[in-house]
């Protein structure tokens, strides 16, 4: 398993039914336009049209109003981002010991005017190999995090044949034999050059490479745990990457205060939101937005279709992940001092 690549397709399994369907719709938003993904999540503990500071228009953080003007360039707050991350602790843990995360996150389901916010603990395996846990998100109950498993499979069609989607959870006699993601990733480059180098040629699906290397960015935050040092390098790199456009006071899915950077493409914003003091990553949000904050190259129009999205207006939310804290356990169901 190559550490430095972005989670894969395959892991998706491990989410619930809301974040498996963000993200597949996320990696698989079109070629100018065809439709996360966010996204649990951004396990980071804690995008640019150019240095110079403009004048730009963006969707209300609220869905509705008049357009914020927000005369700052998005490299100004993700160097504050790249900072901030830079002081964060260093979470180191052992092989046989699980990050602990927290989190709410919303999606609004096809024909809602608005979907259900749910809060979610996960606890992931930093090796990969033991079985991690999550707890309560959109089907609210425990499930096992366990992949390429001979046993976890055995669970899984047994659970199916009896009419259950997933096994129930017996802490007793958690599933051996896992191999998944490490949550901790590692092996990331140590410049900022380096840094933008991987996220363009870590990504995956048919988007315009400038939108692909923030979706990945955004996958990353959401899916893995990132280590201070390297989150720095990740915002700074991002500084680097067309089309990242400001959105300010903006509110998140927990009520804090933030500012926000992001790419439109395809009647989608999807963005990153910061503390709007300490410039602290807080997580993420998708919503409908016509209006692209860059000049995409133009590809093929043959078997373009348009976005699932366009019907509906500007400001419609899609989808919000907030992350509020991240720990270390010996075990889980542990919750954290």
């Amino acid at each position: 398993m190559n550490d430095m690549m972005p989670p894969s397709r395959r892991d998706l399994v491990e989410h619930d039914a809301v974040r498996d369907q963000l993200l597949r719709e996320t990696r698989q938003m079109p070629t100018r336009a065809r439709s996360p993904r966010l996204i649990l999540g951004g396990l980071a503990a804690t995008l640019v049209a150019g240095a110079a500071a403009t004048a730009i228009a963006v969707v209300p953080s609220g869905g509705g109003g008049q357009p914020t003007i927000a005369p700052v360039a998005a490299t100004e707050v993700l160097d504050r981002a790249s900072k901030a991350a830079g002081g964060l602790p260093d979470f180191k843990p052992r092989a046989d010991q699980y990050l602990y995360m927290l989190s709410k996150s919303r999606q609004r389901p096809e024909g809602e005017a608005q979907g259900r916010t749910v809060s979610r603990v996960d606890w992931r395996s930093a090796d990969g190999r033991h079985a991690g846990l999550t707890s309560g998100g959109d089907l609210g109950r425990d499930l096992w995090l366990c992949e390429n498993s001979r046993e976890y499979e055995e669970m899984l069609t047994k659970s199916k044949a009896a009419g259950i989607v997933r096994p129930k959870v017996d802490l007793a006699k958690p599933p051996q034999g896992c191999h998944s993601a490490p949550v901790m990733l590692s092996g990331l480059p140590t410049t900022v050059q380096g840094m933008r180098s991987w996220l363009y040629k870590n990504s995956r699906g048919g988007n315009p490479a400038d939108v692909q290397a923030f979706i990945t960015l955004s996958d990353t935050l959401l899916t893995r745990y990132v280590r201070p040092s390297s989150l720095a390098l990740m915002f700074k790199a991002a500084g680097a990457i067309p089309g990242v456009t400001v959105t300010r006071n903006v509110t998140d899915l927990a009520g804090r205060k933030g500012i926000a950077v992001g790419q439109t493409f395809d009647g989608r914003r999807l963005e990153l939101i910061f503390d709007v003091k300490s410039y602290r990553y807080l997580g993420y949000r998708q919503f409908v937005s016509h209006k692209d904050s860059h000049a995409f190259p133009a590809g093929p129009k043959a078997d373009v279709t348009p976005s699932a999205d366009a019907r509906y207006p500007d400001g419609t939310e899609l989808y919000s992940y907030a992350l509020l804290k991240v720990a270390v356990t010996d075990k889980v169901k542990q919750t954290p001092r």
